[in-house]
């Protein structure tokens, strides 16, 4: 009779252990998918960026970057057989063709520009901005290397898109704005000692 009193109370409390920890399990992934689902809004808005710049040849692709630079190392710069994304670009582009794609990169950059601003509006105070400054930050960077994309093939074509490049450097400059915002938040946290990811 004593051994099954003391079962079932051995029972009772890690039948109640047990519901303490699913609990706080539950409230944890609650507070991680508001976390993810936030994040997703700019971090998708940013990677879909990148992904059609680098389609459509304004950059150059992570894979070339590194076969460029091994063929130098290899073989030393002026013996590379590789031509630059901006290079490639300007020997197919057409002033036509150079104007609405910088139009539609432009746009593009804007539609992460309003996806991190509205964010960063609205965004809770707690959320953690850490994988927005960087999906940010790389999309910043892809839209630089396409500018210079766009100023290279102007050059080179002697293009009148000198409307187009300077609403593209305007957009640009207000995505910078808005990623060193994020950057300040981010510090902010480091140094408070909020959780960071």
């Amino acid at each position: 009779m004593k051994a099954a009193k003391a079962l079932l109370l051995v029972g009772c409390v890690s039948f109640a252990g047990c519901a303490t920890v699913n609990m706080a399990d539950l409230e944890s992934s609650a507070q991680m998918a508001s976390k993810t689902s936030s994040d997703n809004v700019v971090v998708k808005a940013s990677e879909q960026l990148q992904t059609r710049f680098k389609a459509e040849g304004w950059v150059e692709p992570a894979s070339m970057q590194m076969k460029q630079a091994a063929s130098i190392l290899l073989k030393g710069r002026d013996k590379t057989p590789f031509l630059t994304a901006a290079e490639k670009y300007a020997t197919a582009a057409t002033t036509m063709s150079l104007k609405t794609d910088i139009m539609t990169a432009t746009d593009l950059a804007g539609q992460t520009l309003k996806a991190a601003d509205v964010y960063l509006q609205y965004a809770d105070e707690t959320a953690n901005l850490s994988a927005d400054l960087r999906s940010l930050e790389q999309a910043l960077l892809t839209c630089r290397s396409a500018e210079n994309t766009f100023k290279f093939t102007s050059d080179a074509k002697s293009a009148d898109v000198d409307t187009e490049l300077t609403q593209m450097s305007v957009t640009l400059s207000a995505l910078q704005t808005t990623t060193d915002n994020y950057g300040d938040l981010v510090r902010g946290e480091i140094i408070t000692g909020a959780p960071v990811n």
